[in-house]
């Protein structure tokens, strides 16, 4: 039996949790980056930036694709960048 891709429909927020791994792709960057997921809010993840978009200049605006592994299920969220905030 095939595994299905489905499409979630829903709130991040049940899904997503901080402190979750995940993974960000970015068509600059040649190999994936791991990162920790500070927040979610409605259809928006925030993590913290990692050191290789810095060294690569990503910008807002670009494209990128994020991976989660959740127990058996595997999401791909692929999005934008919205803002880039200095703590």
């Amino acid at each position: 039996m095939k595994d299905k891709i489905r499409p979630v429909i829903g709130n991040l927020q049940e899904i997503l949790h901080q402190g979750d791994l995940i993974t960000i792709k970015h068509p600059e960057i040649v190999d994936s980056i791991i990162t920790v997921l500070q927040k979610t809010e409605a259809s928006n993840i925030y993590f913290r930036v990692p050191e290789e978009f810095l060294h690569y200049n990503i910008m807002i605006g670009e494209k990128l694709t994020c991976q989660v592994l959740k127990g058996k299920f595997e999401y791909v969220l692929n999005g934008q960048l919205l803002s880039i905030q200095a703590n």
